[in-house]
């Protein structure tokens, strides 16, 4: 139901959501409905009142469509100071810009990895 920014009907939810038999899906939507985050139209289509981000979604951005891992923030973060840093390696050629480099390269290919990771994982 987030993906789509249309109500549904109660098939298209069930099959969306891969849900076994259409009474499954009237339960979980009525447990949905109780909680305030959804509720259905005239028409039987459920849509979205409230959004509420719990399990997987807790660990993205955005709604709808357009969900990016909240890991993508600290991976261009970590990337654009790493590049900045590394423009500027001629002031840091001691030990401790050295240091600076190695921990920036540790935490950029970190958050990637985790972004990465995150992104794969079907919703």
């Amino acid at each position: 139901m987030l993906r789509n920014l249309r109500p549904l009907g109660m098939r298209e939810i069930q099959r969306g959501s891969g849900l076994s038999s259409p009474s499954l899906a009237i339960y979980h939507l009525n447990k949905l409905k109780n909680l305030s985050l959804i509720d259905v139209d005239a028409d039987g289509q459920y849509y979205v009142i409230q959004e509420f981000k719990a399990g997987l979604l807790r660990f993205f951005a955005g709604s709808g469509r357009f969900l990016v891992p909240r890991y993508f923030f600290y991976s261009v973060f970590y990337t654009v100071v790493l590049i900045g840093v590394v423009g500027f390696i001629p002031i840091f050629l001691n030990s401790a810009g050295l240091l600076l480099i190695a921990v920036l390269i540790f935490a950029t290919l970190t958050s990637w990895r985790e972004t990465i990771n995150v992104w794969r994982v079907k919703i």
